[in-house]
């Protein structure tokens, strides 16, 4: 198995932010050849309190980095 984790830092506007993802990026996500999970959430925050490096994470699974690639070896 293979995870692909993408991290976004803080937007200017948060709320713009979330809509754009769960209406453009979640539904383009889902297209995605071969994923085999997909899971994406806000960070609250760290451990000892400080600041999170990232506002948002996105995680995707496949079977392989074949599989992970195949998407991108097509031609276009």
């Amino acid at each position: 198995m293979v995870k692909l984790v993408v991290g976004y830092g803080a937007p200017e506007n948060p709320a713009e932010f979330d809509e754009h993802y769960a209406s453009t990026h979640v539904p383009l996500v889902h297209k995605i050849p071969n994923l085999r999970r997909f899971e994406a959430g806000k960070i609250l925050g760290t451990p000892d309190g400080s600041p999170a490096p990232f506002y948002f994470l996105a995680e995707l699974w496949f079977d392989s980095v074949e599989e992970l690639q195949a998407p991108t070896a097509a031609p276009r």
